[in-house]
């Protein structure tokens, strides 16, 4: 009858409706998962830039398998571990060269970069400046932008 059929298909209905509703809330529940895993990633990056730092003793660190922490890592941040890390130590060199007086070679230290040469051309291959230059030039455009102020 038609009240039946009308029935069956409300059920149905319902059924999909609650089975698209358990599917996305454990979608989220995942996903949040994963950003939360990779800000702890990112965080034990960050505090241990001083130190060697591999996909396998990253992927150790978190327990995964290194081939499973190369896809997971890139998936939720662009980049492959090696290039994030790569850019966060030029990143933080950079900081250094802008805000203290710190030699470079202390800087390499605290950056876990051994190689001068290595470092210099890292550094020169995102800022288009060696670590020296990088520091003249910003200390030279910083003064200038002062005196622009004071007038």
């Amino acid at each position: 009858t038609l009240v039946d059929a009308l029935y069956v298909k409300a059920t149905v209905t319902a059924l999909l409706a609650e089975y698209i509703r358990l599917a996305l809330k454990s979608e989220v529940t995942l996903e949040s998962g994963s950003e939360k895993r990779i800000g702890e990633v990112l965080r034990y990056i960050e505090h241990h830039l001083s130190s060697p730092l591999s996909v396998p003793t990253l992927a150790a660190q978190f327990h995964l398998h290194p081939n499973h922490f190369i896809r997971f890592f890139k998936t939720n941040t662009g980049y492959t571990p090696a290039r994030y890390i790569k850019m966060k130590k030029m990143e933080v060199a950079k900081h250094y060269l802008e805000e203290t007086e710190l030699f470079v070679s202390e800087i390499m230290e605290r950056i876990g970069i051994e190689d001068a040469c290595s470092f210099s051309k890292q550094f020169k291959s995102i800022y288009s400046y060696s670590p020296r230059d990088y520091r003249t030039y910003f200390k030279d455009a910083s003064r200038i932008h002062a005196r622009k102020k004071e007038k």
